[in-house]
């Protein structure tokens, strides 16, 4: 059976839904996976996007999950141990969600390694140093992929002033009765 990785909030290749965005909670989707090849010691997970003008972005780390877990629930905040965190593109931890440009549609790649070692890395693991640290030491690559486009606050002020209008038209019908 092929190792995969899997989120009931989209398909592979789908739409991310919004609240796993910027324009929404922030909240990481749940993950689930099954299939690791035979040897599997721990996992690692990368949320990278390749878009313009900034090439590899990294959005979420994560490494030394055990080979016993099999599901990452929406909006984790504590880890099994001995997972850690790794920083992220924006010099932090944890998970930054899909915030492309207005209008612009961005795919993002979750990818879930496993490994058959455990990483011994210093508390400032990134997505750059732990890439070059276990290519030696992947087994096989589970991906998933979801697409985000954000929408124009040009457009959401329109449609507010808009709703503001009927409001107003509705108000001033009110006073003449």
């Amino acid at each position: 059976m092929k190792y995969i990785l899997i989120s009931p909030s989209f398909g592979n290749g789908g739409k991310i839904p919004e609240k796993h965005t910027c324009d929404g909670k922030n909240i990481s989707p749940e993950l689930v996976w099954s299939n690791p090849p035979d040897g599997t010691h721990l996992f690692v997970l990368l949320m990278n996007d390749y878009n313009p003008p900034t090439g590899l972005w990294n959005h979420w780390l994560l490494y030394n999950i055990p080979k016993n877990i099999t599901v990452l629930k929406e909006g984790i905040s504590t880890l099994p141990e001995p997972s850690k965190l790794g920083v992220n593109s924006w010099q932090a931890k944890g998970y930054q969600s899909p915030c492309p440009p207005e209008n612009t549609e961005y795919t993002y790649y979750f990818k879930l390694y496993a490994l058959d070692t455990m990483l011994d890395l210093h508390h400032r693991a990134s997505s750059t140093n732990i890439k070059k640290i276990i290519n030696r030491y992947i087994l096989d690559i589970a991906v998933l992929s979801g697409t985000y486009k954000r929408k124009s606050h040009a457009v959401n002020l329109t449609k507010q002033k808009m709703d503001l209008k009927d409001t107003t038209t509705i108000l001033d019908k009110k006073d003449v009765n």
